[in-house]
């Protein structure tokens, strides 16, 4: 075979290769990323961003909230039988981009760029229901404030505003179980998609 004729063809095969898996294993996670910003988008909102714990998975803090949806996303991952798909995914990158036929090219720049952005969509996407609803209760507490300014709104703010949220937390965990199936679905498409690119087709 031409990429084993020689010491650097070896070498820079194996580059290629791990670059492959590099990039793959960078769209997988890009779904979890996802449902990370939207989780902790909403644990902020709700006041739980003090009460943070260290995620070793993403080696950085991390609220108890966002731990609970990402713990509901890997439950919905491995009903859909997400770890097959990754086994699938790393099985087809020899179909669609043989040994050694790897590359980084713009298009494939301009991909993970999308990529990206749609990941930043979604994680706003899966928080908007409880922002909304965390507006709509800080606004009551402006318009409390200026009627009744005796009232201390910082105190009562920080039970209403968990309780308020956890309420709305475990009233949509159906529907976010519903939009985090969705978006694993395309983890699949995104895979291939990228293989596609880095062999240049």
């Amino acid at each position: 075979m031409i990429w084993a004729s020689s010491t650097w063809g070896i070498v820079r095969t194996i580059g290629q290769e791990a670059l492959v898996a590099l990039v793959l294993g960078y769209t997988a996670k890009l779904v979890f990323d996802a449902i990370q910003i939207g989780a902790n988008l909403v644990s902020n909102m709700m006041g739980f961003s003090m009460a943070s714990v260290y995620d070793p998975h993403h080696e950085t803090q991390t609220t108890v909230a966002a731990e609970i949806q990402v713990a509901i996303a890997m439950l919905a991952f491995l009903a859909l039988d997400g770890h097959h798909l990754l086994l699938r995914g790393a099985l087809d990158s020899f179909r669609f981009c043989g040994i050694g036929e790897a590359g980084v090219n713009a298009l494939m720049q301009t991909r993970m760029i999308e990529m990206t952005g749609t990941v930043l969509r979604f994680g706003f996407q899966l928080g908007a229901p409880i922002t909304l609803v965390m507006f709509a209760v800080n606004v009551a507490f402006g318009v409390f404030s200026k009627t009744m300014p005796q009232m201390n709104i910082l105190v009562l703010s920080l039970g209403i505003s968990a309780f308020a949220g956890m309420f709305v937390l475990v009233l949509s965990a159906p529907e976010f179980q519903t939009v985090a199936s969705n978006i694993m679905s395309r983890t699949e498409d995104w895979m291939q998609g990228m293989l596609i690119v880095m062999a240049g087709r």
